[in-house]
């Protein structure tokens, strides 16, 4: 019995499943990145550079004594610097975590554009923890098991030059169970701490979110559409602390994560919640079915000259 469940686990962790959902979710990340600091470009002073409040001491005083504050020290080394050159190596650093982020989605040197994107990221994030949304820490995991998969051997810059071959296209299914994983207990998580929330219990939290000019994105009279609000704020209160447990039955796993995908999408064009919508988008896309994903990016194992691989140039992906 126990070589049964041993053989059956290390089969589901290990054995080749189809890499197609890491590559889209490279490409989803690593964009959703280039986005998150193109928008923050027009305030970068206000922000990141000298003469924001990131400096000041009292602010930054407060964070060395935060225990869950990332690489507290990593930023020390700019503070003896004068302003003007301080501004200048910030600048320089959020051109290529910029650079980074976009060879990353297009799968150039993958491992080493996500790896100085994740890094200076972090980076970042340690100058001003203020400037992100809660998105800011969970791309940390998403982006690390996506690195660690070998998510440049297909549908990449890299790969562009020969045709791949149909084992190219698979992977050991560890990177995408560690995924899975973590999407399960993201919405165990936040879908149990909702169950004593009396704004969730009332169905009023979608309503209020909508009327809320912080998040809303579109700022209109949303009183008439109370009680369809109300439905569908239920349904997310239903949806998402089931989603572990429908994620993880067969039959029910594609319409859950098409559902989950679906809520994702009108979340992210009806309110302001930074990148959250498009990691947990890129997260879900490990649950659809491969062949789905093959037909969206119009390739798949064995169609020669269209899905070139990164191991045919001689880099290990």
């Amino acid at each position: 019995m126990i070589g049964r469940v041993h053989s059956a686990l290390q089969s589901w962790f290990f054995a080749p499943q189809p890499l197609v959902a890491m590559a889209c979710n490279r490409m989803l990340l690593g964009s959703a990145l280039v986005i998150a600091y193109l928008i923050r470009l027009p305030e970068l002073g206000t922000l990141f550079l000298s003469g924001s409040t990131a400096w000041f001491p009292p602010f930054r005083t407060v964070l060395s004594g935060r225990s869950d504050y990332p690489l507290r020290f990593a930023v020390s080394w700019l503070e003896p610097l004068s302003g003007e050159t301080r501004s200048a190596v910030l600048v320089g650093l959020y051109c290529l975590l910029l650079f980074a982020a976009a060879s990353f989605a297009l799968g150039v040197r993958t491992r080493l554009s996500g790896t100085v994107a994740l890094l200076l990221h972090l980076f970042f994030v340690t100058i001003n923890p203020i400037a992100y949304w809660g998105w800011s820490a969970l791309i940390f995991p998403f982006f690390l098991y996506t690195l660690l998969s070998p998510s440049g051997r297909v549908l990449s810059w890299d790969a562009r030059r020969c045709a791949t071959e149909p084992e190219d296209w698979q992977t050991s299914a560890w990177p995408i169970r560690l995924v899975q994983i973590h999407v399960c207990v993201m919405y165990f998580e936040t879908g149990v701490a909702r169950l004593d929330d009396e704004r969730w219990l009332a169905g009023q939290m979608l309503y209020e979110a909508l009327t809320n000019t912080l998040v809303t994105r579109l700022a209109i009279d949303w009183h008439p559409w109370r009680e369809v609000l109300e439905v569908f704020c239920y349904g997310t209160f239903l949806l998402e602390p089931l989603a572990p447990l429908l994620l993880c039955i067969p039959r029910l796993r594609t319409p859950a994560a098409v559902a989950l995908i679906a809520l994702h999408i009108g979340l992210e064009l009806l309110t302001r919640v930074g990148m959250w919508n498009f990691l947990m988008i890129g997260g879900l896309l490990t649950f659809l079915p491969a062949n789905w994903l093959h037909r969206m990016v119009g390739r798949g194992p064995g169609e020669r000259g269209r899905a070139p691989s990164l191991t045919a140039q001689g880099e290990s992906p």
